[in-house]
């Protein structure tokens, strides 16, 4: 089961894989056509969002621009529909 943490601004949604025990940030990206693109979280990461100091504004222009730092990270993005609250 794949479930909503939480949702750090419109769009952004941190998930927990409760199967694998991963968390991801999923964010919409695009200007014209908006879709979504998803990126594992490191444990830095994982330890930065149970603390509260997860800096989502900086994830979602790493995500979109595709930075160094999470290409290799990008995995494909779920249907939010899918996701449990």
């Amino acid at each position: 089961m794949k479930r909503i943490l939480s949702e750090p601004g419109w769009g952004n949604v941190v998930i927990e894989d409760t199967e694998s025990n991963e968390i991801s940030f999923q964010c919409l990206c695009g200007g014209v056509g908006m879709y979504y693109q998803r990126v594992l979280l490191t444990a830095e990461e994982v330890a930065e969002v149970r603390d509260g100091s997860f800096d989502a504004a900086r994830m979602v222009h790493e995500v979109c621009k595709r930075t160094e730092r999470v290409q290799d990270r990008l995995v494909p993005a779920l249907p939010v529909k899918d996701l449990v609250r």
